[in-house]
């Protein structure tokens, strides 16, 4: 049972459309896809919508670059309203928020293993995400920043409970590999790398410890 539960929506056509519904629970989201196709006009997302039994009243938050089809879902007789899309803002919000998925949210999971930023000629990362498999995080991101933004203060955001579960820390052990072995190349020492990687990844010093961990029992490193 959770305090509430929103949607977020994101419009595509050659590309997936993804609706994610986000569960709220003592200041824990609890995500669960729920669709995820291409070639969708906006009379079959209605469609799939009521084969869904999504309730009229529930609040979706749609992607705003698509006035349109957020309207003709409106006219449907569907709660939905446009999300903000400050895109650098919404990832540093959600990134504070504690995500939970499970292993039936395919697409999910594998756009976060695949979600990057962009770098610069000299590979330094920038502060803007690659627009490839990104519309299940973008879907995330549309409900929870707008839903949440004005009720969750800094402080209750600095609160947070930012412990791993199994499925995260494995996530972030993976990317970690990752920067290494790019950093590795660059003939960085541990002492050089190790900083730039959790800065990267976002993550406190006793998660990244944890990382760590998990990284020299699983791979020897």
């Amino acid at each position: 049972n959770y305090d509430e539960i929103i949607f977020g929506l994101d419009f595509g056509y050659n590309n997936p459309t993804a609706l994610v519904q986000i569960g709220i629970k003592d200041r824990a989201c609890y995500l669960k896809e729920l669709l995820y196709e291409r070639k969708l006009t906006n009379s079959d997302i209605v469609a799939r919508l009521e084969a869904l039994n999504i309730p009229k009243y529930a609040e979706i938050y749609g992607d705003p670059a698509e006035p349109d089809k957020i309207e003709d879902i409106f006219r449907a007789g569907y709660n939905i309203k446009p999300a903000i899309k400050s895109v650098k803002s919404g990832i540093d919000f959600v990134k504070r928020l504690k995500l939970f998925s499970n292993s039936s949210n395919i697409n999910i999971n594998k756009e976060v293993n695949t979600y990057k930023w962009k770098e610069d000629k000299d590979e330094r990362l920038l502060e803007e995400p690659v627009k490839l498999y990104d519309h299940s995080m973008d879907a995330i991101r549309y409900a929870l920043f707008t839903h949440l933004k004005d009720r969750i203060s800094e402080r209750d955001l600095t609160s947070f409970d930012r412990s791993l579960n199994e499925q995260t820390i494995k996530i972030y052990c993976e990317g970690y590999m990752e920067l290494k072995y790019k950093y590795l190349q660059k003939q960085l020492t541990d002492s050089e790398y190790l900083p730039m990687i959790q800065e990267d990844l976002s993550l406190s010093k006793d998660d990244f410890r944890k990382i760590l961990a998990y990284a020299k029992e699983m791979y020897n490193y």
